[in-house]
C-alpha cells in the first residue's frame, strides 16, 4: 500500500506545476520522440467518443458510448506503448515526462491570465502512471489516497466521486480543489484497474477558473483510455 500510495501522491502533489518546467526543459528534444510514443494523428479511431462539451461529472455518470452511425468525428492523436493507449484531441502535445510518469501531455499556446500561475509558468497537464494494488481492496486504496492526501495538503477537498466502467475496466475517478502558492487548482483523478493488480493512474491537472473548459477534454480521453 505505501508504494501505491507515493506514486500517486508524487503524481499530483510534485505535478502541480511541473509540468511547463519539464515542457522548457524537453523542448529541444521532441523531435527525437520516438513516433510510436508521440501523438500520431489518425480518424476513426474506435477507441475515442466524439469531444463533448459535457461537464466531466455528467459524462462519467453514464459514459455513453461512441455512436456505431450518424456520428462525426474529429481527427484524433493517439498515445499508445506496448501497455496501454489513449486518444487526445488537436492543442495537446505529448512530452517526455518526469520520473515515474509514463505519459505526459500538456495544452499548447493556453491563454494564462492568473498572475501566479503564469509566474510559475503553469499549464494545464495530464500524466499517466502505473502502480500496483499489492492485493488491497479498491475501496482501501482510495480512502488510503484522501487520507495521505489530507495530511499533506489539509484545503484539499473531494467532489464527484464515482464508480466506472472504462473499456470494461473498473475505474474509479475523483475531483479534487486545492490552493498551492496561492493558486487555485482544479484536479481530476482517475484510477484504472487492469490486469491481476496493475492500476493506471490518469492525473488532469488545471486551474479552477479554466475547469469548465476542459472538462469534457478531460472525460474524452478518460473514456479513450485502453489497458493492453
Amino acid at each position: 500500500m505505501k508504494k501505491t500510495l507515493t506514486t500517486i501522491i508524487i503524481i499530483i502533489i510534485l505535478g502541480i506545476g511541473g509540468a511547463a518546467w519539464w515542457y522548457i526543459k524537453a523542448r529541444g528534444n521532441t523531435a527525437e520522440k520516438n513516433p510510436e510514443n508521440t501523438g500520431q494523428s489518425t480518424q476513426n479511431n474506435p477507441a475515442a467518443d466524439n469531444k463533448t462539451d459535457t461537464p466531466w461529472k455528467i459524462a462519467t455518470a453514464t459514459l455513453p458510448a461512441r455512436p456505431a452511425q450518424n456520428s462525426q468525428p474529429s481527427n484524433q492523436n493517439v498515445f499508445a506503448n506496448e501497455d496501454f493507449s489513449f486518444s487526445y484531441p488537436d492543442g495537446w502535445q505529448s512530452i517526455p515526462p518526469q520520473i515515474g510518469i509514463l505519459a505526459m501531455l500538456i495544452k499548447q499556446n493556453e491563454l494564462i491570465t492568473d498572475p501566479q500561475a503564469k509566474k510559475m509558468n503553469f499549464q494545464s497537464y495530464l500524466s499517466v502512471s502505473y502502480s500496483s494494488s499489492e492485493n488491497n481492496e479498491k475501496k482501501q486504496i482510495i480512502d488510503a489516497i484522501k487520507i495521505q492526501l489530507r495530511s499533506l495538503i489539509p484545503n484539499i477537498t473531494f467532489s464527484n466521486e464515482q464508480s466506472l466502467s472504462i473499456n470494461k475496466n473498473d475505474a474509479y475517478a475523483m475531483e479534487m480543489n486545492l490552493n498551492q502558492n496561492s493558486i487555485d487548482f482544479h484536479i481530476l483523478m482517475v484510477l484504472i484497474w487492469g490486469k491481476e493488480s496493475d492500476v493506471w493512474v490518469l492525473s488532469f491537472n488545471t486551474l479552477e477558473s479554466m475547469w469548465q473548459g476542459y472538462a469534457g477534454t478531460f472525460g474524452e480521453i478518460s473514456r479513450s483510455f485502453i489497458v493492453k
